[in-house]
C-alpha cells in the first residue's frame, strides 16, 4: 500500500463507523436565558453544575454541565498533521491532538467494538476522560486530508454543554433552561492502548494496540472532576484487518507521547480528600442529596474552592444561569 492509499483507502474505515454507531447525541434548544444580575469572570471554561444519582441507587444516571463564561467561543478539538513517513507497508503518520475533557476516576467496563454483542469486561476503577467534542473519535481515525470541522467543535460564548450517560431520562424529569448542546458521551481513555492482537489478525502480525472504548460512564458518590486541556502527540497506522472474511482497512494508534494535560477546574464532592499538592485547599462540598444538584453559585468563580464556589441547588435545570448569588 503506497502513501497515498493510506489517506485515499479509508473513506470507508469500519471502525470509524463503528465509533459513530455509538450515537453521540447531541441537540438544539430554544427556550430562553434566564435573566442574571452579572456577567462570570472567569476567563476559561468551567464545570458549572454537577447532577449525580449514587450507582448504588436505583435508575441512576448523572449530568455535567460545561458553561464558557467568556466573550469569545471557544474551540473545542483541534488537530495538526506532523507529517507521514515513507513505509509503504505500514505507513504512520503522526499527529498533535488538543483537546478539553472531563477526567474522573470510575468504574469502567471495556467494549470491544469489534464483537458488539458480547457483554463488556470490567477494566477496574481508573481515570478516564470525556472529550467535551463529540467528534474527536471520528477525527482521530479519519486520514488527515478528509477532516473537517463542524460547529460541534465550538463552545460558544456564554454557552452551554451538558454530558449525561441518560438523555432521555434528564428530558423526562429536568426542564432545559436555555439554548446549548446536549451530549451523550462515551469515556474515551487516551492513557491506556489495550492488547486486541487475541481477537484480530493483521496480515498474519497482530494489531497490538488501539483504543479503550468504554461503556456510558456513571459518577461515583464520592470523587472530583477536573476539567483539563491536553494536548497529545500520537502516531497512527494504517491495518488492513481479516474479518469474517472482510478486508477492513483500519487506523489505529501506535503510540501516544509528548502529553502535556493543564488542570482548568477542580469540582470535588462525598467525602472526597485531595492527595498531593493539586488545590489541597479545595475542600469537598459533601455528598449530593437526591435529586439536588452541585450548582455553582452564579459570580462564584474566584477562590477554587468547591464547597466555598458551589451549593445544592434543589430544583436542577441544566443550561441554565445559576439561580443563587455568592453570598
Amino acid at each position: 500500500m503506497n502513501q497515498n492509499n493510506f489517506f485515499t483507502t479509508t473513506k470507508v474505515v469500519a471502525i470509524i463507523g463503528i465509533f459513530l454507531s455509538l450515537n453521540f447525541f447531541g441537540c438544539e434548544l430554544s427556550t430562553e436565558l434566564p435573566k442574571t444580575g452579572s456577567t462570570p469572570k472567569a476567563n476559561h471554561l468551567i464545570i458549572n453544575e454537577v447532577f449525580a444519582i449514587s450507582p448504588t441507587q436505583q435508575n441512576t444516571y448523572s449530568w455535567i454541565e460545561i458553561y464558557n463564561p467568556t466573550q469569545l467561543p471557544v474551540k473545542q478539538l483541534s488537530l495538526q498533521s506532523l507529517g507521514t513517513n515513507a513505509d509503504t507497508i505500514n505507513p504512520r503518520d503522526t499527529v498533535a491532538i488538543k483537546a478539553y475533557y472531563l477526567k474522573f476516576r470510575s468504574n469502567v467496563f471495556f467494549e470491544n467494538p469489534f464483537t458488539p454483542f458480547q457483554p463488556p469486561m470490567s477494566a477496574g476503577t481508573q481515570n478516564v476522560y470525556i472529550p467535551l467534542s463529540s467528534l474527536i473519535v471520528k477525527e482521530i481515525l479519519t486520514p488527515m486530508d478528509e477532516i473537517s470541522f463542524s460547529e460541534d467543535s465550538i463552545l460558544a460564548a456564554q454557552g452551554f454543554a451538558v454530558y449525561t450517560n441518560n438523555p432521555e431520562r434528564l428530558l423526562e424529569h429536568t426542564d432545559l433552561g436555555g439554548s446549548g448542546q446536549l451530549y451523550k458521551p462515551f469515556i474515551f481513555n487516551m492513557d491506556t492502548l489495550v492488547n486486541i492482537g487475541a481477537l484480530l489478525q493483521s496480515g498474519g502480525d497482530s494489531i497490538n494496540k488501539s483504543f479503550q472504548v468504554f461503556t456510558l460512564f456513571q459518577l461515583p458518590a464520592s470523587g472530583e472532576i477536573s476539567l483539563v486541556e491536553r494536548t497529545d502527540t500520537i502516531a497512527r497506522k494504517l491495518r488492513t484487518l481479516n474479518f469474517s472474511g472482510f478486508q477492513i482497512p483500519f487506523i489505529y494508534i501506535d503510540s501516544i507521547w509528548g502529553t502535556n494535560e493543564t488542570i482548568l477546574d477542580i469540582v470535588r464532592y462525598g467525602n472526597f480528600v485531595p492527595i498531593g499538592i493539586i488545590q489541597p485547599h479545595n475542600k469537598s462540598a459533601g455528598f449530593i442529596p437526591e435529586p439536588h444538584s452541585l450548582a455553582r453559585y452564579s459570580g462564584g468563580y474566584f477562590t477554587g474552592n468547591t464547597k466555598t464556589d458551589f451549593y445544592f441547588e434543589p430544583q436542577p435545570i441544566p443550561m441554565w444561569h445559576s439561580k443563587q448569588r455568592h453570598p
